[in-house]
């Protein structure tokens, strides 16, 4: 009986572990490639480093105010 040779593309998904990309189908592990920078195109701001992705965005920044409380003067602190 011949097999069955159906597009699944859009039901494959992915997930980074121990340095690499393994592709799964219905929960199933079907392949894996190497996580390396030279293969991957990321957007500015992320890298790969040891077979992790990294975000190396700026935090943004806090502002805290001079006292926890204000207005004290009012007699409510």
């Amino acid at each position: 009986m011949a097999k069955l040779h159906r597009k699944i593309t859009a039901d494959i998904s992915g997930k980074i572990e121990n340095g690499k990309i393994v592709l799964y189908h219905s929960g199933q592990a079907i392949g894996s490639f190497p996580l390396k920078s030279e293969y991957a195109q990321l957007s500015e701001g992320y890298r790969i480093e040891n077979g992790d992705i990294y975000s190396l965005k700026t935090p943004p920044a806090r502002s805290y105010p001079a006292s926890y409380a204000s207005d004290c003067d009012l007699g409510w602190c």
